[in-house]
């Protein structure tokens, strides 16, 4: 990294905002890599993960010491996590750089019309 001020606050941002929203920090930190730093995505990727393997365990911390965590949910979702971090990250191994940014593009955009669907609702007058 070129910038650790540039990475300490992006490191901020993304720990703040995965764990206020409930997101994943990688929507966050994969895009920052790719741009900021000009990591292959490869790299992004898998740093990616690292930080979200040292910076997610203070989240879930928290949310469980306030209640918030309902375990029987969330076990079974991060075992399918795990399961699914090692199978995309074999696959994502075979496939060239431009195909993953695309991949990673198209999923955030899915993401970001359903959850803008989903919330439209109210403001167009229909059932929240």
């Amino acid at each position: 990294v070129d910038s650790p001020p540039i990475a300490m606050a992006g490191g901020f941002a993304t720990g703040f905002l995965s764990s206020f929203f409930g997101i994943g920090g990688g929507v966050l930190v994969v895009p920052l890599l790719l741009r900021a730093f000009a990591l292959p995505a490869h790299i992004a990727s898998a740093t990616s993960h690292l930080v979200i393997l040292i910076s997610a365990p203070f989240g879930v911390a928290t949310h469980a010491l306030q209640g918030d965590v309902p375990w029987g949910d969330a076990l079974p979702l991060a075992a399918g996590g795990v399961v699914g971090g090692q199978t995309g990250a074999a696959i994502s191994k075979r496939l060239p750089e431009p195909a993953i940014v695309r991949f990673v593009a198209v999923v955030l955009a899915i993401a970001a019309i359903s959850l803008a669907l989903q919330h439209a609702g109210p403001l167009l007058g229909g059932r929240p």
